[in-house]
Formats: structure tokens, C-alpha cells, sequence
């Protein structure tokens, strides 16, 4: 009888270890283009993504907006969301950044992010994708990035905002507080070879939550096998990256495989945006600080509870006498989780980070700038 109790323990004890489950990547985003709608949307590789972009829609030099076939848009985006995945478009691409240039001018700025917001709504997208190629005035990027996040920010669900970023060009690290996804376009590099391609924005203090390597299945780009594919997966779950990037994802070449091999990382549904913008608020209010090790602080994040929509919120940098040296933010307040730039027009020195809403201190934090 011991001898039988003993041997049901260990089948018992077997079947109770739980299997090793599959680590997942954040998100896959896979490019769509509008040159080969040949491969239509029903063929496309979902089980292997969780969004998808609509390749391209043109920025013109006025603000006017070159547009793609809106049947295959609605298409796209109608059998997308029945199956749980988010689809956005993509502004811009290689030989547009003239373009994108005369577009984020001052005088006309405004007008191409409303026509961008307008599109996006009109046709249901769950996000915007840019890709600003060559000719970039840097006042102009940092702004159009950051006043497109605030034209985002008051839609509710908030919309995501990615950028297709160029690693040999830190540019992008300069936004990274107004991006949910920092996508590498390098196509043809191996996970040995990857993470510091991706340094390009850590560097300038994007978490790495946000970025993703570029995996290369088109036969002109990479053409990476599905070994590759697995080891890049393994890369970003392993090394916590955020996710990773598809180009593009039309099936031609040995695709199929790396579809298949890609797969297993990928979540069933796609998840809400991943930057603290539309993250959903705690039950209390906090704040907190990001210090680059270069620059100093580089953003104060803070959410509130949906307690205190509808009031005001403001959130100031004071002395150690209590003096206001700069407000960072006066306005609304909604709910949520929210990244302020912090830019650097304070001397070195301690200071106290206060918030309030609707009149009431919630938090305050020291703080220290070099």
C-alpha cells in the first residue's frame, strides 16, 4: 500500500508541474503595402500580429493628405478588429520627407494633424504610424510629434502612436515620450547583432519597453529565415524589449515559415497602447521621475484617477523655499497616466515636483538637476 500511495504521488506530482509557457513579445507590427493588394486582407498572417499598418498615406506640402484605397482600408479594419488586432496607417516613407517638411511647417502644422485625426476617425483606425524619411528639421519633428499626441490624448479610446524610426539617425529619440512604439527600420540584422542598433534611443532615454528590432521577410530587405525570426523574438522577451516590427508582410519569399515561426510570441488580441498617455489610472494618483544620465531629468510622469476629471490639474517645479521656478503643467485633468518633457531651464540644483487637482496637493517628489 505504500509502495502504490508513493507512485500516485509522483504521477500526481507530474502532472501538476505547469507546462513552460510561451513568453510574449508586446506587440508585432507588420507593414501592409498599398503597392501589392494583390494579397488581400482575409490572407493576411493575423495569428502572427497585433497590428497592422496601412502603407502609405502621403503628406502633401499644403497639409492635404495623399490617400490610399478606402475600400481596402475599411476591409483591413473591419476584419482586424473581429479579430482582436489594431490597424493604424502609416504617414509618410521613404522620398515623402520633403513633404513632411512644407507639412509640419508652423503655418501649416496644425492644419495636417487635423486632417490626420480627421482621417484616422472617419475610417475607424485605431492609430497613426510615422515614418519621416530625409529632410527632417528637427523644431519641426519634436513639435509635430508632440502636438499630434496632444490631438490623440483627448480621444477617448486613445489612439496609439508609433514611429517607423532610423537607428543611424537618433532622431527619434528625442520623441520618445510621446511614442507608444519606436520601430527599427533596419531589416537585415540577426539578434547577435541587434540590441545595440537599438541603443540609438535608449541612449536618449526611451525605455526599452518602446522599442522594437525590424525583422526583414521581403527578399529586397532582410529576407530572414525562420531562425532568425525566432532568435529576434527570443531577443526581445528575453532582454525586455517592447516588441517587434514586420516588413513587410505580403506573402512572398520564405515568409510563410517565418510566420509561422513568429506566431507563438504574438498575443492572441492586441493590448491597449503601452505608453503611460493611455495607460489607465490606478485608484490614486502618483508621480514619478525620469532621470537620463546625460541630461538630467528628462520627464516627470503622473496619472489620476477618473475622481478628478473634469477639474483642473497643475503640476509645478518649486525651491527649496518654496518658490515657483516653472509650471510644467496647468489645464483639464483626465484620467490617466501622462509623460511632461522636461526641459532643461533649471539651474542645478534640489527642487520639489508638487501636483495638485482641483485644488488639492496629491503629491510632491525632490528632485535634482545638473
Amino acid at each position: 500500500m505504500k509502495k502504490f500511495s508513493a507512485m500516485l504521488l509522483l504521477v500526481v506530482a507530474f502532472f501538476s508541474i505547469p507546462f513552460a509557457q510561451q513568453k510574449k513579445v508586446g506587440w508585432s507590427l507588420g507593414y501592409y503595402v498599398t503597392w501589392d493588394n494583390s494579397y488581400s486582407p482575409t490572407s493576411l498572417p493575423w495569428n502572427s500580429l497585433t497590428h497592422v499598418s496601412y502603407f502609405q498615406v502621403i503628406p502633401n506640402n499644403d497639409g492635404s493628405l495623399g490617400l490610399p484605397d478606402a475600400n481596402v482600408a475599411k476591409q483591413l479594419i473591419s476584419i482586424g478588429h473581429s479579430k482582436g488586432k489594431k490597424v493604424i496607417f502609416s504617414i509618410g516613407g521613404g522620398g515623402y520627407g520633403q513633404g513632411f517638411a512644407a507639412a509640419t511647417a508652423n503655418n501649416v502644422r496644425g492644419k495636417f494633424i487635423s486632417n490626420l485625426v480627421s482621417y484616422m476617425k472617419s475610417l475607424g483606425y485605431d492609430g497613426i504610424d510615422t515614418d519621416w524619411e530625409g529632410n527632417e528639421v528637427v523644431s519641426q519633428f519634436v513639435a509635430f510629434h508632440k502636438e499630434l499626441r496632444d490631438s490623440l490624448n483627448k480621444i477617448s479610446p486613445t489612439p496609439c502612436l508609433t514611429i517607423a524610426a532610423e537607428d543611424w539617425n537618433p532622431l527619434a529619440g528625442q520623441v520618445y515620450m510621446y511614442v507608444d512604439q519606436i520601430n527599427d527600420m533596419w531589416y537585415g540584422a540577426k539578434a547577435k547583432d541587434y540590441p545595440g542598433y537599438l541603443q540609438t534611443f535608449i541612449g536618449m532615454g526611451a525605455p526599452k519597453s518602446k522599442c522594437a528590432p525590424g525583422i526583414g521577410i521581403d527578399p529586397q530587405t532582410g529576407n530572414l529565415g525562420s531562425q532568425d525570426c525566432v532568435d529576434l523574438c527570443n531577443m526581445v522577451v528575453n532582454d525586455g524589449y517592447g516588441g517587434i516590427m514586420i516588413w513587410d508582410i505580403v506573402n512572398k519569399g520564405n515568409a510563410p515559415g517565418d510566420f509561422t515561426a513568429i506566431a507563438p510570441f504574438v498575443p492572441a488580441q492586441a493590448s491597449g497602447t503601452v505608453s503611460p498617455q493611455s495607460l489607465c489610472a490606478t485608484s490614486s494618483s502618483s508621480l514619478s521621475v525620469r532621470y537620463n544620465r546625460a541630461m538630467g531629468i528628462s520627464e516627470i510622469r503622473y496619472s489620476l484617477p477618473s475622481a478628478f476629471t473634469g477639474g483642473d490639474v497643475d503640476i509645478g517645479v518649486f525651491d527649496i523655499k518654496g518658490a515657483l521656478v516653472k509650471t510644467l503643467v496647468h489645464g483639464p485633468a483626465r484620467a490617466g497616466a501622462f509623460d511632461v518633457p522636461f526641459a532643461q531651464t533649471c539651474a542645478s540644483g534640489t527642487y520639489v515636483v508638487k501636483m495638485s487637482a482641483n485644488n488639492t496637493l496629491l503629491n510632491s517628489k525632490e528632485v535634482f538637476a545638473r
